[in-house]
């Protein structure tokens, strides 16, 4: 009996194991504070909330979490070297929110253009993440499109698409976002 106990001990660790690797997560804060507690990091934050600008969301962003042209709440920060972007949106108890990062460059810096993210790929310069109430899970394929407007604004539209090998396939209805960013 202490064999096969053991046995499924092992296999409930192998499994909790299993999905914990399947999930490739960075806490950016407390790398950032670590960082900065050991006088490594010299780069400072900013709130870049107040620039984001109109921010809205499209398409699916979990089982159940599908939204149109809705308003998104933003949040993020920027310190020259890179940048995180939040947007955010609820409605009826349900959530969706795409998570944008650059780690070579900021989004106010880079020069206008394409990026694509690609899940589980270090080569990135942007990486974005779908979520929703019951998902939540780095974009199979995304493309971000940065373009400079005439009065100094960018304009940034993410596509992001999951698929079924991540929890949620999304291709016919893919996560969108737009927003404008003030500099």
């Amino acid at each position: 009996m202490r064999i096969v106990g053991s046995l499924a001990t092992a296999s409930l660790l192998a499994i909790s194991v299993g999905c914990i690797q399947s999930i490739d997560y960075v806490d950016q804060v407390n790398t950032f504070e670590r960082f900065e507690d050991e006088g490594d990091f010299d780069y400072e934050y900013v709130d870049i909330s107040q620039q984001i600008r109109d921010p809205r969301l499209t398409g699916r962003f979990g089982p159940s979490d599908t939204f149109q042209n809705a308003s998104a709440n933003a949040s993020g920060y920027d310190d020259g070297a890179s940048s995180n972007v939040v947007l955010e949106t609820s409605n009826n108890g349900r959530m969706g929110m795409l998570i944008i990062d650059t780690w070579q460059a900021s989004l106010s810096t880079m020069p206008a253009g394409t990026y694509r993210s690609r899940a589980n790929s270090m080569d990135n310069a942007v990486n974005v993440t779908v979520c929703g109430s019951d998902y939540d899970a780095p974009a199979d394929d995304a493309t971000v499109i940065i373009e400079d407007a005439p009065n100094g604004d960018r304009i940034i539209q993410v596509r992001a698409e999951t698929s079924s090998e991540t929890g949620m396939d999304n291709s016919e209805n893919p996560a969108i976002a737009q927003f404008t960013m003030a500099r």
